[in-house]
């Protein structure tokens, strides 16, 4: 009579399989499929919130970027004219590209205290 009893396995799944007919398996089965549901949801809804602020930040990051080399030319172009309507050969230029420099690290700090 040493091997009468079933395997704890066996056992296990034969009390399994009672609980599911009677129904309150049904139930914990059925719970338990809708709480990871609800986690995949969750997880999902996390991944887009991540993925859209680092769209958002690349945004930002790429209009800091144009706006300083923007400024850059803005300024080399407003030094050009100068130097063109005065005859100040290269002075314009350099002036022209100082202060376009000098805007456009002007505009990188306002954005990066703006984002944070």
């Amino acid at each position: 009579m040493r091997y009468a009893r079933r395997p704890a396995a066996a056992q296990d799944t034969a009390s399994e399989g009672a609980r599911l007919l009677s129904g309150t398996g049904l139930r914990t089965v059925r719970n338990r499929d809708e709480a990871c549901g609800r986690r995949r949801a969750e997880e999902m809804n996390d991944r887009k919130d991540s993925n859209a602020d680092a769209m958002r930040s690349f945004g930002a990051l790429g209009s800091v970027g144009l706006s300083f080399v923007l400024s850059i030319v803005i300024g080399v172009g407003g030094g050009l004219l100068i130097d063109r309507w005065l005859s100040t050969s290269p002075w314009g230029f350099f002036v022209g590209f100082l202060l376009g420099v000098a805007a456009g690290v002007l505009n990188v700090v306002r954005a990066s205290k703006s984002i944070k």
